[in-house]
Protein backbone atom coordinates (compact mmCIF):
# COMPACT_ATOMS: atom_id res chain seq x y z
CA UNK A 1 0.00 0.00 0.00
CA UNK A 2 2.88 2.37 0.79
CA UNK A 3 4.17 2.41 -2.80
CA UNK A 4 0.71 3.26 -4.16
CA UNK A 5 0.45 6.15 -1.73
CA UNK A 6 3.93 7.29 -2.72
CA UNK A 7 2.88 7.27 -6.39
CA UNK A 8 -0.09 9.50 -5.56
CA UNK A 9 2.02 11.92 -3.49
CA UNK A 10 4.68 12.03 -6.22
CA UNK A 11 2.09 12.89 -8.84
CA UNK A 12 0.46 15.55 -6.66
CA UNK A 13 3.80 17.13 -5.84
CA UNK A 14 4.80 17.20 -9.49
CA UNK A 15 1.45 18.77 -10.40
CA UNK A 16 1.95 21.51 -7.82
CA UNK A 17 5.49 22.21 -9.05
CA UNK A 18 4.35 22.44 -12.68
CA UNK A 19 1.40 24.67 -11.76
CA UNK A 20 3.66 26.97 -9.72
CA UNK A 21 1.69 26.23 -6.54
CA UNK A 22 4.71 24.87 -4.69
CA UNK A 23 7.65 26.68 -3.13
CA UNK A 24 9.84 24.12 -4.87
CA UNK A 25 10.89 24.69 -8.45
CA UNK A 26 12.05 21.15 -9.05
CA UNK A 27 12.19 17.63 -7.66
CA UNK A 28 14.91 15.06 -7.09
CA UNK A 29 13.52 11.54 -6.82
CA UNK A 30 15.72 8.97 -5.07
CA UNK A 31 14.55 5.65 -6.51
CA UNK A 32 15.31 2.61 -4.33
CA UNK A 33 12.37 0.27 -4.90
CA UNK A 34 11.37 0.89 -8.51
CA UNK A 35 13.19 1.67 -11.72
CA UNK A 36 13.45 5.24 -13.03
CA UNK A 37 11.53 4.22 -16.14
CA UNK A 38 8.58 3.26 -13.91
CA UNK A 39 8.40 6.76 -12.46
CA UNK A 40 8.79 8.42 -15.85
CA UNK A 41 5.97 6.24 -17.23
CA UNK A 42 3.83 6.97 -14.16
CA UNK A 43 4.08 10.73 -14.62
CA UNK A 44 3.55 10.47 -18.39
CA UNK A 45 0.48 8.27 -17.90
CA UNK A 46 -1.09 10.91 -15.69
CA UNK A 47 -0.63 13.65 -18.24
CA UNK A 48 2.74 15.17 -17.36
CA UNK A 49 4.59 16.43 -20.43
CA UNK A 50 7.74 14.32 -20.82
CA UNK A 51 9.55 17.02 -22.80
CA UNK A 52 9.64 19.26 -19.72
CA UNK A 53 11.06 16.61 -17.36
CA UNK A 54 14.61 17.88 -17.74
CA UNK A 55 13.58 21.34 -16.57
CA UNK A 56 12.16 20.31 -13.20
CA UNK A 57 12.76 16.58 -12.52
CA UNK A 58 15.86 14.49 -11.80
CA UNK A 59 16.21 10.89 -10.64
CA UNK A 60 18.98 9.45 -8.53
CA UNK A 61 18.82 5.77 -9.47
CA UNK A 62 19.65 3.62 -6.45
CA UNK A 63 17.60 0.75 -7.89
CA UNK A 64 19.52 -0.46 -10.95
CA UNK A 65 22.94 -1.11 -9.36
CA UNK A 66 22.82 -0.12 -5.68
CA UNK A 67 26.09 -1.78 -4.66
CA UNK A 68 28.02 -1.46 -7.94
CA UNK A 69 28.05 -5.19 -8.62
CA UNK A 70 26.80 -4.91 -12.20
CA UNK A 71 29.56 -2.41 -13.06
CA UNK A 72 32.19 -4.74 -11.57
CA UNK A 73 30.79 -7.67 -13.54
CA UNK A 74 30.86 -5.61 -16.73
CA UNK A 75 34.46 -4.57 -16.09
CA UNK A 76 35.46 -8.21 -15.54
CA UNK A 77 33.70 -9.24 -18.76
CA UNK A 78 31.10 -11.43 -17.05
CA UNK A 79 28.23 -9.37 -18.48
CA UNK A 80 28.09 -7.19 -21.56
CA UNK A 81 26.11 -4.21 -20.29
CA UNK A 82 25.07 -2.42 -17.15
CA UNK A 83 22.92 0.64 -16.48
CA UNK A 84 24.47 3.99 -17.33
CA UNK A 85 23.43 7.50 -16.43
CA UNK A 86 21.18 9.10 -18.99
CA UNK A 87 19.25 12.30 -19.44
CA UNK A 88 17.74 13.22 -16.09
CA UNK A 89 18.87 9.98 -14.42
CA UNK A 90 22.07 9.56 -12.41
CA UNK A 91 23.15 6.13 -11.18
CA UNK A 92 24.22 5.69 -7.55
CA UNK A 93 26.51 2.67 -7.31
CA UNK A 94 27.18 2.69 -3.57
CA UNK A 95 24.12 3.30 -1.41
CA UNK A 96 26.15 2.46 1.68
CA UNK A 97 28.12 5.70 1.31
CA UNK A 98 25.53 8.17 2.60
CA UNK A 99 27.85 11.19 2.24
CA UNK A 100 28.15 10.44 -1.46
CA UNK A 101 24.41 9.83 -1.67
CA UNK A 102 23.65 13.18 -0.03
CA UNK A 103 26.10 15.04 -2.25
CA UNK A 104 24.52 13.39 -5.31
CA UNK A 105 21.05 14.52 -4.22
CA UNK A 106 22.25 18.07 -3.59
CA UNK A 107 24.18 18.20 -6.85
CA UNK A 108 21.13 17.13 -8.85
CA UNK A 109 18.95 19.65 -7.01
CA UNK A 110 21.36 22.50 -7.58
CA UNK A 111 21.48 21.51 -11.24
CA UNK A 112 17.73 22.07 -11.36
CA UNK A 113 17.48 25.40 -9.57
CA UNK A 114 21.03 26.74 -9.89
CA UNK A 115 22.70 28.52 -7.02
CA UNK A 116 19.80 30.91 -6.54
CA UNK A 117 17.59 30.76 -3.49
CA UNK A 118 15.03 28.67 -5.35
CA UNK A 119 14.08 25.44 -3.60
CA UNK A 120 13.77 21.88 -4.75
CA UNK A 121 12.07 18.95 -3.04
CA UNK A 122 13.43 15.48 -2.47
CA UNK A 123 11.27 12.37 -2.75
CA UNK A 124 12.65 9.04 -1.49
CA UNK A 125 10.50 6.12 -2.55
CA UNK A 126 11.59 3.67 0.16
CA UNK A 127 13.61 4.23 3.30
CA UNK A 128 13.17 0.51 4.03
CA UNK A 129 15.43 -0.30 1.08
CA UNK A 130 18.10 1.99 2.53
CA UNK A 131 17.96 0.14 5.85
CA UNK A 132 19.06 -3.09 4.15
CA UNK A 133 22.55 -1.70 3.63
CA UNK A 134 22.94 1.12 6.16
CA UNK A 135 22.36 1.33 9.94
CA UNK A 136 19.26 3.14 11.18
CA UNK A 137 21.30 5.88 12.88
CA UNK A 138 23.04 6.71 9.59
CA UNK A 139 19.74 6.84 7.68
CA UNK A 140 18.29 9.10 10.37
CA UNK A 141 21.33 11.36 10.02
CA UNK A 142 20.85 11.56 6.26
CA UNK A 143 17.17 12.39 6.60
CA UNK A 144 17.88 15.15 9.10
CA UNK A 145 20.55 16.57 6.77
CA UNK A 146 18.17 17.07 3.87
Amino acid sequence: LGLHIFDHVLYQLSSFILAGKSQSRGMVLVAFSRSPSYYAALLKSRGTDATDFSKWFRILDCYSDPLGWKLKLKESGAISSCPDSSSGVTICRDVRNLDKLLSGILELGKGLVGHAKDRFCIAIDSVTEMLRDVPLSSVAGLLSSV
